[in-house]
């Protein structure tokens, strides 16, 4: 069988990953992964300078998403310009086949405004799975005083919650679909 694809889009709390030594491949283990990771970037909306593409953007441009797109932003966003459905038809129309949205910790300014939008979409698509940043994170010390990026333990258990969370979405896609209920 195929080895699944996955592609991870994030901003700059994701880029932590890039400062620790194997934070990649700590977030991937042995899953084959490409990342897109840049600062000010957001889901939609046009970017804040640098002028990173958008999560929309890089997911229409890739050349192959693969079978699990993980996208990890909001840190830059409004919760009204956060719109999902469009970023889920690009993923549909691109051939992806689980995606996972990781919600922003509880004290993000933006947390109020993003993560209700990511719950309301996951009843919305049977194929987006949330990975609740939020409850794993929170209490924990792993934030540095603007409350959205990370330390370098902090940096540690993201890449430790990507890799269970793309672990999850593989397993999800290599399950036998569910019987038909009895008519």
């Amino acid at each position: 069988s195929r080895v699944p694809e996955v592609t991870v889009i994030a901003d700059s709390v994701g880029m932590s990953l890039d400062y620790i030594s194997g934070g990649r491949a700590r977030a991937t283990g042995a899953w084959s992964a490409v990342f897109d990771l840049k600062v000010c970037r957001r889901l939609v909306a046009p970017p804040c300078p640098p002028n990173p593409p958008s999560a929309l953007s890089a997911i229409r441009s890739s050349p192959s998403p693969g079978d699990v797109v993980l996208i990890h932003v909001g840190y830059n966003d409004a919760g009204s310009g956060f719109d999902i459905a469009r970023v889920m038809d690009a993923l549909r129309a691109r051939g992806v086949r689980r995606a996972v949205f990781v919600n922003l910790q509880g004290i993000a300014p933006f947390a109020p405004g993003i993560n209700p939008v990511i719950r309301r979409a996951a009843g919305r698509y049977r194929w987006l799975q949330v990975a609740d940043w939020s409850a794993h994170s929170a209490g924990r010390p792993w934030f540095v005083s603007d409350r959205d990026h990370l330390t370098p333990s902090g940096a540690r258990a993201l890449a430790a919650f990507y890799r269970a969370e793309i672990t999850k979405a593989i397993a999800a896609l290599q399950a036998p679909p569910a019987a038909s209920p009895p008519r």
